[in-house]
């Protein structure tokens, strides 16, 4: 599964729905913010391989209210999610090729 950075959200409520983790980087960049997090490594995630700092970068509005050390919920807009054949890479862009692949489809 693939998501932009706008995409995504993080807060403050640990525990919250959404997947753990820490605010590794905060990068201000005058109207946004970026906030990379070290995702908990409880959950098991497989980052791509591409991600050179195994970071989920979140990108909001204005100045975070968090900064690096906390740790934070990121919770995501699943509608906007891209998924990708595991194997391949491959772009699955129907559900049809989505439940083919044995995703769950996802309510937004």
């Amino acid at each position: 599964m693939g998501l932009r950075p706008e995409h995504l959200t993080t807060s403050a409520n640990v525990g919250g729905r959404g997947l753990a983790g820490t605010v590794r980087r905060i990068e201000y960049l005058g109207a946004d913010t970026l906030i990379g997090v070290q995702p908990d490594p409880a959950l098991g995630l497989k980052m791509w391989e591409l991600n050179q700092d195994d970071l989920i970068w979140i990108r909001q509005t204005g100045q975070a209210r968090l900064i690096a050390g906390d740790p934070c919920t990121i919770a995501l807009e699943a509608r906007m999610a891209s998924y990708f054949d595991s194997e391949t890479g491959a772009n699955l862009a129907s559900s049809d090729q989505v439940s083919a692949a044995g995703l769950l489809p996802v309510r937004g």
